[in-house]
C-alpha cells in the first residue's frame, strides 16, 4: 500500500470535465441496484 499526495490544478480539472463530460452525467442513485445483484 501507499499514499500519494498530489497537487490538483482546479482550473485544468474544470477544463477536462468540460471536454470529457462522462462524470458529469453519472447517476449515482442508479448504482445501488448493481451492488445488490453482486452481493447475493
Amino acid at each position: 500500500e501507499e499514499t500519494l499526495v498530489v497537487e490538483i490544478d482546479l482550473e485544468r480539472s474544470e477544463q477536462v470535465r468540460r471536454i470529457w463530460p462522462f462524470l458529469r452525467d453519472r447517476r449515482i442513485d442508479s448504482y445501488q441496484g448493481l451492488l445488490e445483484r453482486f452481493r447475493d
